[in-house]
């Protein structure tokens, strides 16, 4: 899969990759990140490996303030983009 450069961190493209690129740029393990949104640490790997799909609410109401990306608005489009890309939940 192509690898992309987000802000010096390289994504392959996917929620997950950027997720989890994401996290570590926030200095959150899964742990620490899950708990903070509300997931376990299994929900967290899920997502991160694009086996399980993510919440778009969650994404919006929790992720990108969690991941310290709320005043970067092409980070959170990009996220949000990706997401509803690889069928994010719109619950």
């Amino acid at each position: 899969m192509r690898t992309r450069t987000l802000n010096g961190w390289k994504s392959d493209g996917t929620f997950g990759g950027m997720l989890r690129q994401l996290r570590k740029r926030a200095n959150l393990t899964q742990g620490e990140f899950g708990k903070q949104v509300g997931y376990s640490i299994s929900q967290i790997a899920r997502i991160e490996a694009n086996k399980r799909r993510p919440k778009l609410c969650d994404i919006t109401n929790r992720y990108i303030y969690v991941l310290g990306v709320a005043n970067e608005p092409q980070t959170c489009e990009q996220l949000i983009m990706l997401a509803i890309g690889q069928g994010a939940k719109k619950e």
